[in-house]
């Protein structure tokens, strides 16, 4: 059964389509673009139901949106370890099933709240309000006016949400979460980068397989020439050995003699 109005479903389909073609990630409980976004706006929809959790977050994504989701609340904590997001939709049948989860969310985090659950009840929907929850609406809705309360909470959202985004990069299967200067490996562990040794990531980051050498860290971070070139190899030396090898093997912070030093994999993306 659609979870939008009859009407609605027709429109949801044919947006359905669209997506499908373009390639997403369909896993249950990972967190996965579904669609080119149009904006950076972040939307995580949370749902036990495959079918329509897939079918909410094709119409958003159509809509420009960059849409999560998590099947759960251990999938829901993996997404927002990792990243900020800028709404979270609950689209669980039964409101009470989402109750305990609207009131963590509320407590832990800014970002706004959309229940949607079978709550035809004008007492369900102010409890859900209470706990936390921004808007309520019942299911089967109308997929307009969901569009609609979704721009309006993120208008009054959206300085907000901004402001406190941390800004997280991937590159060759590593993470740096630039707030806090934390790296993590593919295998998933953890480490503090010291402020010199993230100047430095930063720096081979936004020169992408381009070879590095003090002059051009110098310009980079506009700091005197001498005094860069005297610590730079010690730099280099310690987030090498911090990233360790590849897959196949070599050094990711790759020496190229004479010259320099060239990150393999730098193409960074926001995440």
């Amino acid at each position: 059964m659609c979870l939008f109005s009859q009407a609605d479903c027709w429109v949801v389909i044919g947006m359905m389509h669209s997506v499908v073609e373009s390639g997403a990630d369909e896993s249950p409980g990972k967190s996965a673009v579904r669609a080119s976004a149009s904006t950076d706006v972040a939307i995580l929809v949370i749902g036990r139901d495959d079918r329509s959790r897939g079918e909410l977050g094709d119409f958003l994504a159509g809509h420009g949106y960059r849409v999560l989701e998590a099947c759960d609340r251990a999938a829901m904590v993996s997404v927002l370890q990792d990243r900020s997001v800028d709404m979270i939709i609950l689209n669980d049948p039964s409101v009470y099933d989402g109750l305990g989860l609207c009131r963590e969310l509320a407590v832990g985090g800014k970002a706004p709240i959309v229940m949607l659950a079978d709550c035809e009840d004008a007492m369900d929907r102010i409890i859900a309000l209470e706990v936390g929850a921004d808007e309520v609406l019942a299911r089967p809705f109308n997929a307009r006016e969901l569009l609609a309360r979704v721009r309006s909470l993120l208008r009054r959202a959206g300085p907000v949400a901004a402001e406190v985004r941390p800004r997280v990069l991937d590159f060759a299967g590593w993470r740096l979460h630039e707030e806090t200067r934390v790296l993590r490996s593919p295998a998933g562990h953890t480490m503090q980068l010291a402020a010199s040794e993230y100047a430095l990531l930063r720096v081979f980051l936004t020169s992408p397989s381009t070879i590095v050498d003090a002059g051009v860290v110098s310009a980079a971070l506009g700091i005197d020439f001498e005094s860069c070139q005297a610590n730079f190899r010690t730099s280099v030396c310690r987030l090498r050995r911090k990233l360790g090898k590849d897959r196949s093997g070599s050094d990711l912070l790759r020496t190229v003699h004479g010259r320099g030093y060239v990150l393999e994999g730098s193409h960074a993306s926001p995440v």
